[in-house]
Order: structure tokens, then sequence, then C-alpha cells
């Protein structure tokens, strides 16, 4: 999967929240390249009830986390990275991916959960 495919799925999935969650569920269901841990915990959330289901779709990072990402890719582009640096920013950016595809997926269940 290319970065530029997970950023168009992430700006996707941080709009799932409101009219666009379709767009997001449709995007994210059509991805067959993603970590088996991920597709694993996106396939237990249709086991969650809509309160957890509801937390899941609010999850964020924790701020301390977003933050050192944002810190390392303001560096990145400013002076480059160690390969220290790289393997931390490149963590943070699958974390960060996981958390907005559970999100995206979160949303659109509670989505079709309220259609008539």
């Amino acid at each position: 999967m290319t970065w530029a495919r997970v950023k168009d799925i992430i700006v996707s999935s941080s709009k799932c929240l409101g009219r666009k969650c379709q767009k997001g569920y449709t995007a994210i269901s059509a991805l067959d390249e993603l970590p088996q841990e991920i597709t694993e915990a996106m396939a237990q959330l249709v086991f969650l009830d809509d309160v957890a289901l509801r937390q899941a779709a609010q999850s964020t990072m924790a701020s301390e986390q977003v933050e050192q990402m944002e810190a390392l890719n303001l560096k990145q582009q400013r002076e480059g990275l160690t390969p220290e640096e790289s393997q931390a920013l490149a963590q943070l950016l699958r974390r960060y991916e996981h958390v907005m595809l559970m999100r995206a997926k979160a949303a659109a269940l509670l989505k079709e959960r309220t259609r008539p």
C-alpha cells in the first residue's frame, strides 16, 4: 500500500463521524493489504455494543505520541532524521493509521446499525 493511499484513507476516515462515513468505510473495505493485526482488530468491532463502538469511533492517539510524530515530521522536512528517528516516526505513523482505520470502521458500523 502506498503512503498516498494511506493518506487518502486517513483523510476520509477523519471525516467519518458525519455524513461522509460511508465513503470512509468503502475506502477501508476495499483494502486488502492491511496488516493482519489491523484487519483482525477491525473484524472484532462487530461484536461491540453501540456504547463501545462510539468510544472506538472517538478514540485518539495519546497527545504525547501526536506531538512526537509532528516534531519528527517537521524535523524530517527541515534536516532529515537519524535511522532511529525514522524508525520511531514509522512506528508512530503505523499507530496513527491503526487508530484512524479503527475509528472509521467503528463509525461505519454505527451508521449501519442506525439504518431502518
